[in-house]
């Protein structure tokens, strides 16, 4: 049972992740300060990107609902 509350927390955290990735791009983040060196700015950018890549590839990564999960495990959402 925890395995399935596990697997029900994480593809939840999955699908919040794709609406915060919507949102980003449809929406304009406020402008980092002027201040703030260059270099600063584009690994600010950089990281920012490679969290979502992170957010978004590990479920698969991690093999427990991918299609090609050797385990086939059923998933139950919230039970």
């Amino acid at each position: 049972m925890l395995f399935q509350w596990h697997k029900t927390f994480g593809i939840t955290i999955l699908l919040l992740t794709l609406f915060r990735l919507a949102w980003r791009l449809t929406h304009k983040p406020p402008a980092l300060p002027e201040e703030m060196p260059g270099w600063e700015k584009r690994v600010a950018h950089v990281t920012h990107w490679l969290f979502y890549l992170l957010l978004l590839s590990f479920p698969c990564w991690a093999g427990r609902w991918c299609p090609s999960s050797p385990r086939n495990i059923p998933t139950f959402l919230f039970g």
